[in-house]
């Protein structure tokens, strides 16, 4: 997902200054839903940081208009869907509404499908809807939910460059979906082995890519 980085006064200050350039006129300012798009990524952010569900809320409203006055189809359009689909994360893991992991899926799906195959944001979209998939498998133990996450971080870590700084959290996704399935398996009498294998690997990787002082580090 894409945030902003700073102190809580520095957020307020760009969520402030956003919603006025959002409220200037004219209302139908060709500009006007990428301000909006800017303006849930910094609604995001700050409600990561206050843990605010009304903060989190007017992020999503303000996705969702963002996402209504881009073309189907357009870069632009892919950008805010992989901007939505994120914030309605967020709220489920605050709410546990499975209608918000739903609708998080099927706009990380439209993100993926309206974008270039060789778009440089293609690999995130792919393991943020493959992480989604696994969180959605783990509640309803659909296994073709588990394979089809698999499938897509394969494609999200093969595609990726090697020296790209979300290299590391692609592969912690692709282990986590591994070692979820290798579970699945394990509970239905099949043998794990082949994806704990790779889940390994995969995890490794992510160490290895991590310098030792590296502060998330610890995270793989």
């Amino acid at each position: 997902p894409h945030t902003l980085p700073g102190t809580p006064e520095d957020l307020d200050q760009a969520v402030n200054l956003l919603h006025d350039v959002v409220e200037a006129p004219p209302a139908a300012h060709p500009e006007r839903g990428a301000r909006t798009a800017n303006l849930a990524v910094a609604l995001h952010t700050a409600a990561i940081s206050s843990g605010d569900p009304d903060t989190l809320d007017e992020a999503l409203n303000a996705a969702r208009a963002a996402v209504t006055t881009a073309r189907a189809g357009t870069p632009d359009h892919a950008l805010r869907l992989s901007n939505l689909g994120p914030i309605l994360r967020s709220r489920y893991d605050r709410n546990g509404a499975v209608d918000d992991l739903d609708d998080a899926i099927a706009a990380l799906r439209d993100a993926v499908a309206a974008a270039a195959p060789d778009h440089p944001d293609q690999p995130a979209r792919l393991s943020n809807l493959g992480d989604l998939l696994r969180v959605r498998c783990e509640h309803q133990q659909n296994r073709a939910d588990l394979d089809e996450a698999v499938t897509l971080h394969t494609h999200a870590v093969s595609t990726g460059h090697r020296t790209h700084p979300d290299r590391p959290g692609h592969l912690s996704n692709f282990g986590s979906a591994l070692q979820s399935r290798a579970h699945l398996a394990e509970l239905h009498g099949a043998d794990p082995s082949a994806d704990l294998d790779h889940a390994i690997a995969a995890l490794s990787e992510a160490v290895e890519l991590n310098p030792p002082d590296a502060p998330n580090r610890y995270l793989y």
